[in-house]
């Protein structure tokens, strides 16, 4: 079967001929409609695909074109376009288009691929698919078992509700539908859903009803319980398949997309565990190597040439050490956001011990770091103790590494209404704009070198937002190059501070 695809852009060509040959199909392309019109008349087709914005003939004025044509008649036509309003769908279906695909969706192109088999594939349609019918008798469920299996289908049969229900839970992890008819000898098709759906579980298994003519007043009583769709008999053939296929792709879409995201999941948690592992495995040897560089640097018998190896090797191994950090701390902050501890926590002890744990850091470089209190008693927030303390020594950090020799750190706790208010301002270099811009983002190459050329791997502030943010507080930033930078942030204070 021949499929010809209408696109001017070869990319788009070339993903769903890719696609299309894969499902068995034989393709053909044109780059425009006039190209089209001529392949057309020229060889026999199964079904087009067509895009609408195209140089020369767009694709409504190349679909009218086709139509006019004795080949073209009664073609299938599946407009596939970022065209997507409304009004274009109506222009196209008014013009003789069969489908109308959008490309703005993650699954488009699947899509096509689904509508095309659709539309011109009669036979093995329902191959790899298990439907449960659900009958009076074998005369009733006969007309429907052979449609499904002339489809490829592998059909399961019950009697009655009592053992459609234990065929469902004998077969579910295999059950892709249930069709049964309106009047059961135990139960009506909505009664049956109701309990399939309610009291054994299984929300997402399409359910579609047999019903008569006069059954149609009672179709409301089906949906509310759960039920998919609903045909009338006597039923046309073409009807039934079509009906019935649409509810089978769905239900392939969504089996898809569980594996997908079960797939997602394995390698999330593989990717934790490669992290702590490598983590593990890398820190211990840095540690000898950082424990061995500081000894060097204490030996008085060291010219000023000699020990700068020992101080590049101290530099290095810390800055690999910090990248690691930084790595394990995403895996960490990613694996966490819905089971975090939260625990009461008061804020000026936890201050106190991140300045005077870097304030050696600071003196090193002449600056000044200072706290700075402005409230009668101690203020207490809900947050997890680590990860506090980590957006503490992150800002910080960040604001020594980033300050010039002789410059100022002021850290501030005051209070606000019902949030606390934590500030740390220094009278550093300040961010340029133009960095301002992608501090947060993950994928920004925003690292630069401190005031004394320390390294950065760019991902600090990224994991600072992150931490604050699980800790349900606010993040706020200004910062002018060339005057330093005011990081404030707020988290909610418990009602006993």
């Amino acid at each position: 079967m021949r499929v010809l695809v209408v696109d001017d852009s070869r990319s788009v060509r070339m993903a769903l001929r890719s696609l299309l040959e894969k499902c068995g199909y034989e393709v053909v392309e044109a780059r425009d409609g006039a190209d089209a019109l001529a392949i057309g008349s020229e060889m026999e087709l199964d079904c087009i695909t067509m895009d609408v914005q195209m140089p020369g003939m767009d694709g409504f004025e190349t679909t009218a074109r086709i139509r006019e044509t004795a080949w073209g008649r009664r073609l299938p036509i599946i407009f596939v376009t970022s065209m997507d309003s409304l009004a274009d769908r109506e222009k196209g279906f008014a013009l003789g288009a069969t489908e109308f695909i959008s490309k703005n969706t993650a699954t488009s192109w699947r899509e096509v691929s689904l509508a095309v088999d659709r539309l011109i594939k009669t036979e093995g349609r329902f191959d790899g698919f298990t439907i449960l019918v659900s009958g009076k008798d074998e005369l009733q469920r006969r007309p429907v078992i052979e449609c499904l299996r002339a489809q490829g289908g592998t059909v399961i049969e019950a009697e009655s509700g009592a053992a459609t229900i234990e065929a469902v839970r004998n077969q579910w992890r295999h059950l892709d539908m249930i069709i049964a008819e309106w009047n059961l000898t135990d139960l009506r098709a909505d009664a049956l859903c109701s309990r399939i759906r309610h009291n054994e579980g299984h929300r997402i298994i399409p359910f579609i009803a047999l019903i008569e003519a006069d059954d149609r007043p009672d179709v409301l009583h089906f949906f509310s319980s759960g039920g998919t769709d609903y045909v009338v008999k006597p039923f046309a053939k073409e009807e039934f398949i079509a009906r019935v296929g649409v509810h089978l792709e769905t239900r392939a879409l969504i089996n898809e997309l569980k594996g997908n995201v079960e797939e997602l999941e394995r390698l999330s948690r593989m990717r934790d565990g490669f992290l702590a592992i490598t983590s593990h495995d890398l820190k211990s040897p840095l540690g000898g190597i950082i424990g061995a560089a500081e000894l060097m640097l204490y030996d008085k018998s060291l010219t000023d040439k000699q020990r700068k190896w020992p101080a590049t090797i101290l530099s290095a191994s810390k800055f690999m050490l910090e990248i690691i950090n930084n790595i394990v701390e995403l895996g960490r902050n990613e694996a966490s956001k819905e089971s975090l501890p939260m625990d009461q926590l008061s804020v000026a002890p936890l201050v106190n011990v991140a300045v005077s744990t870097l304030q050696q850091q600071a003196l090193s470089k002449g600056i000044f770091l200072e706290e700075e209190y402005t409230y009668d008693r101690d203020l207490v927030i809900r947050g997890d103790r680590n990860r506090f303390h980590r957006i503490l020594n992150n800002l910080l950090s960040n604001a020594i590494k980033f300050t010039p020799v002789g410059g100022a750190i002021r850290v501030s706790i005051s209070k606000n209404d019902n949030d606390l208010l934590l500030t740390v301002a220094d009278t550093g270099i300040g961010i340029p704009e133009a960095m301002r811009e992608h501090l947060f983002d993950i994928y920004s190459k925003s690292s630069r070198s401190g005031t004394n050329g320390e390294r950065g791997t760019g991902l600090g502030m990224y994991i600072t937002k992150q931490l604050v943010d699980q800790l349900n507080g606010a993040f706020e930033l200004e910062s002018a190059e060339g005057k330093g930078t005011v990081v404030r942030l707020s988290f909610p204070l418990l009602k006993s501070s």
